[in-house]
């Protein structure tokens, strides 16, 4: 069961899982070096060493290849090529995500699609001193392990959360509204299961993957999908 008073008053943590795995070296993904080859049909292609007459050349200079149709050019122009499709700002298509929506508070979270394969959510309304709580739990193979992300529901106003210092608490503010503060925090430490036999460090050679999975959903994407957060739009009467 979770405590969060026992974060008041103190400094703010680094919410970094592990600056251990850090030093582990980091897998790049292989070239395609075996890309395919055009088949010429027995032909070799134009440039040096073609066997095409002069007369298919100089059709392929000026004319579309199916119509034989002429091509007209102004001076210095080149032939437009079809171009890859980006995202309006440019960047790589987006992930795919699914959305979750609270089933008492109904806010709504954006989550990546790999969660669902890699969380286990619980929630639960008897904790210490929020009201409610919603815990994404680390899960691997069919195990589950400790929170990669709680969201929690405290019955207070904003004035109560800075006089009782959560400001400076790993719980970090989302947003308010009917007198109930949102919230979240991630853990600062892996889970104790990922630990080597004599318990001074972490397994790196037998938790490597769940050890990368979790450093990945905490440090990297729970930023992104804080920022997600939306209330329930209220209706206007």
């Amino acid at each position: 069961m979770m405590n969060s008073k026992i974060w008041r008053n103190k400094q703010p943590v680094v919410t970094q899982v592990s600056a251990k795995a850090a030093q582990r070296p980091v897998r790049s993904s292989l070239s395609n070096t075996g890309a395919s080859k055009k088949r010429t049909g027995g032909k070799a292609a134009a440039g040096t060493g073609s066997t095409r007459t002069r007369k298919q050349l100089k059709r392929s200079a000026s004319t579309t290849p199916r119509t034989g149709k002429r091509i007209k050019r102004s001076a210095g122009s080149t032939l437009r090529t079809r171009k890859r499709q980006k995202c309006p700002n440019g960047s790589r298509k987006p992930a795919a995500s699914y959305i979750y929506r609270d089933p008492l508070y109904s806010f709504t979270l954006k989550l990546p699609r790999s969660w669902k394969s890699f969380t286990a959510v619980a929630r639960s309304n008897k904790l210490d001193d929020a009201e409610y709580g919603v815990f994404f739990r680390f899960k691997y193979k069919g195990k589950v392990y400790d929170d990669v992300l709680s969201l929690l529901v405290y019955k207070m106003t904003l004035k109560q959360w800075h006089d009782d210092g959560y400001d400076d608490s790993p719980i970090q503010f989302l947003g308010t509204r009917n007198g109930r503060i949102y919230a979240y925090t991630v853990p600062g430490e892996l889970p104790e299961e990922f630990l080597n036999e004599s318990g001074d460090d972490y397994d790196y050679k037998k938790y490597g993957r769940q050890i990368s999975l979790m450093k990945r959903m905490v440090n990297d994407e729970v930023p992104q999908i804080v920022k997600t957060f939306m209330l329930k739009r209220l209706t206007v009467r």
